[in-house]
């Protein structure tokens, strides 16, 4: 059974204060519908969100968009897996098409956080982490990964000043890209000279509170939708989990759950991942982007700092990563983090919409993050 992507909608990225999960929602539905998205077909709902139930009070979000859009009476779901809530719900929704469930299933990110100060926020997303053994200590998102940039740098001989290459690279991707939340350039000296949110890691490494909603419809090969309504296919998915806790961990510079996922990634579709065009990965407080892209076989262990410092992987190169901007510049709504993602990519592959440059590419590859390594989710996609 063949599965494609047939609609998708991209809601901008910002604070949204006075707008609820229910309005942004809209937002990204209301954006498949001006794009031509075939909405009478849908039989499916799946929402992913990570905070709904802490931040706004709100369990059952996926029965409380389903009839705010009016959909109700269709089998409804909500998907939260930290970061990877969103491309984890593409992947339930193909398996939803695959099994015969579902012939049309529409897939709504949504998050909103900005309403809320630091230390609630902190708390929210500390929830990623072993609440017992780690966050109960003080242990954040920014202070775990400071452990990885530290151990990194210090292993691998970088200075503290080469991570600010990465989120320089970010904000330029993200300068054309109509729905990105931070659309400025930054300089080596800003980065360098921001605010130390967890040493070595600066406000400018760091992703921005963001509030934002994207969808996508995913569709059956038999699905009563036009073919000529298809945008990508997906080729194959996969997630897989690791040890939450750093202190467990044999290393600290890979992420064990992306081997994983790589492995079957390449066994399940029998594409080499090095033969992908375009790649959309989680590059969370900046050192991630370095070990995700050492752990996709891209650049050698220890070196993908130093193929980002030669300029490898900018809008033009085999592959180019994260032209939208990644979680740095486009934004990191978590829980729509996912589908923003999914519904770059095929809008790359296809109508080129979601950025101003063309973006030339058959294949197409979304990696998703939860926590700190801890949940890694992949997707394959190629050019219809």
């Amino acid at each position: 059974m063949r599965v494609f992507i047939t609609g998708y909608g991209l809601s901008k990225i910002s604070k949204w204060f006075g707008e609820t999960l229910e309005d942004l929602a809209f937002k990204s539905v209301k954006d498949i519908e001006n794009k031509g998205g075939e909405l009478r077909e849908i039989d499916a709902l799946i929402v992913a969100n990570s905070f709904g139930g802490i931040l706004q009070s709100q369990n059952l979000l996926s029965s409380l968009i389903a009839e705010d859009i009016g959909f109700s009476g269709k089998l409804t779901m909500t998907v939260e897996n930290g970061g990877a809530s969103g491309a984890s719900a593409v992947l339930t929704a193909s398996s939803l098409v695959k099994s015969g469930l579902a012939k049309n299933v529409l897939v709504i990110g949504v998050e909103k956080m900005s309403d809320y100060i630091g230390s609630v926020f902190n708390h929210s997303i500390s929830t990623f982490m072993n609440a017992e053994h780690e966050a109960f200590y003080g242990s954040t998102l920014a202070s775990g990964f400071a452990i990885l940039a530290r151990s990194y740098l210090s292993k691998y001989k970088y200075s503290e000043e080469d991570l600010g290459a990465w989120p320089i690279l970010m904000h330029e991707n993200a300068l054309d890209v109509p729905h990105a939340q931070l659309k400025f350039k930054i300089t080596k000296e800003q980065v360098n000279s921001s605010d130390i949110v967890s040493s070595p890691l600066r406000v400018l490494h760091s992703p921005p509170v963001s509030d934002g909603s994207a969808a996508v419809i995913v569709s059956a090969e038999d699905s009563s939708i036009p073919k000529e309504k298809r945008l990508a296919e997906i080729k194959f998915g996969y997630s897989s989990s690791h040890l939450m806790e750093l202190s467990l961990r044999e290393n600290l510079d890979e992420f064990y759950a992306l081997k994983c996922v790589k492995d079957a990634l390449e066994k399940g579709s029998s594409i080499d991942i090095k033969k992908v065009d375009l790649i959309e990965i989680s590059d969370d407080y900046t050192i991630s982007a370095p070990i995700i892209i050492e752990g996709l076989g891209l650049s050698d262990k220890g070196s993908g700092l130093r193929s980002i410092l030669d300029g490898r992987y900018r809008l033009g190169d085999k592959p180019s990563i994260n032209v939208t901007g990644g979680t740095k510049s486009r934004g990191h709504p978590f829980g729509a983090t996912g589908v923003y993602q999914v519904a770059e990519v095929t809008s790359l592959l296809s109508d080129g919409k979601a950025k101003g440059a063309r973006v030339n590419g058959e294949l197409g590859l979304v990696v998703s993050m939860g926590g700190i390594g801890t949940v890694l989710s992949g997707i394959l996609l190629e050019k219809v």
